[in-house]
């Protein structure tokens, strides 16, 4: 069973709260939440990079190991550092999306 998605998008304190070590808008997200994937992990993954598109939506999965886990009683605070493995996506184009939907519609 796949979890439920949760939004990681930061609250207004840690927003203005964020250290960057260049000039920078204050995120949404953490930055330390975003995936790199080069023509190489494309070709793992069976994928046309040629499809992704700034702003479009990527729904995939992942498999990761804990490296460390760290806890700060002093704060209430913890940092686990999860080390992706194994990564599926959904390699689909906008227009194949829109032609599947059209054939399950008629």
């Amino acid at each position: 069973m796949a979890a439920d998605l949760k939004s990681m998008e930061l609250d207004d304190d840690d927003k203005l709260n964020v250290v960057s070590l260049f000039p920078m808008v204050e995120p949404d997200f953490p930055c330390n939440l975003r995936i790199a994937l080069t023509e190489k992990e494309f070709k793992k993954l069976e994928c046309d990079p040629t499809v992704a598109e700034k702003g479009a939506i990527v729904e995939g999965r992942f498999e990761g190991r804990i490296k460390s886990v760290h806890f700060m009683e002093k704060e209430d605070a913890c940092r686990v550092e999860i080390q992706i493995e194994k990564l599926g996506l959904e390699c689909e184009s906008e227009a194949e999306e829109n032609e599947e939907q059209e054939k399950e519609e008629d």
